[in-house]
Order: structure tokens, then C-alpha cells, then sequence
């Protein structure tokens, strides 16, 4: 499944879901720092 389209990631709304394979990353998005 894919946790970024479906919208049950818990990335930051300053972030960026990027799906990977079983699970995702949050990416920051620029001028914005952190763990996503």
C-alpha cells in the first residue's frame, strides 16, 4: 500500500511523503529543517 496516497502517513504538513517499498519518508521542504 501506498501510506502517502492514502493519507496515513505522519509526516509534517512542512513535509513531504515519499513512499518506499512497505513503508514512507518525510522529506522536509525547503527553509524547513527537522526529522519530517
Amino acid at each position: 500500500k501506498d501510506e502517502c496516497l492514502i493519507g496515513s502517513h505522519q509526516c509534517s504538513r512542512h513535509s513531504q511523503c515519499i513512499n518506499t517499498e512497505g513503508s514512507y519518508t518525510c522529506r522536509c521542504l525547503d527553509e524547513y529543517f527537522g526529522n519530517g
